[in-house]
């Protein structure tokens, strides 16, 4: 059930009146332990006392964004727990200490790619 709410709550927070693309920043707590995808357009960021979640978009193939976050989370200590590919993107989860990461990516070659980051903290 918490799962569920972690993954409505950013369409929620769209319907907000005054959201906007301009106003997302990626949270200072998520920047410290999650690198950012280069070049990615940030749609929604939101962080809490549990995690972060950040959506972005790129002109990259869903693939080259797989191989960054398998790269470079492997490089600071996060260890692979999962790994899902789906028809259209992928999905990969890490563990590091009491911190969980899932990297869902989605899109098809020559449209853009989606990516939803989600940093948990136990």
């Amino acid at each position: 059930m918490k799962k569920n709410l972690i993954l409505l709550l950013p369409v929620l927070l769209l319907l907000l009146p005054g959201a906007s693309r301009a106003e997302v920043q990626v949270p200072e707590s998520f920047k410290k332990l999650v690198p950012v995808y280069p070049g990615a357009e940030l749609t929604f960021a939101i962080d809490t006392a549990k995690g972060s979640q950040v959506h972005f978009e790129t002109t990259d193939s869903p693939s080259a964004v797989v191989a960054f976050f398998k790269k470079t989370l492997g490089g600071r200590g996060w260890k692979l727990s999962m790994e899902m590919a789906m028809p259209d993107g992928s999905s990969i989860s890490y563990i590091k200490g009491k911190h969980s990461l899932t990297v869902i990516v989605s899109g098809e070659e020559g449209e853009k790619t989606c990516a939803i980051v989600n940093l948990a903290t136990d």
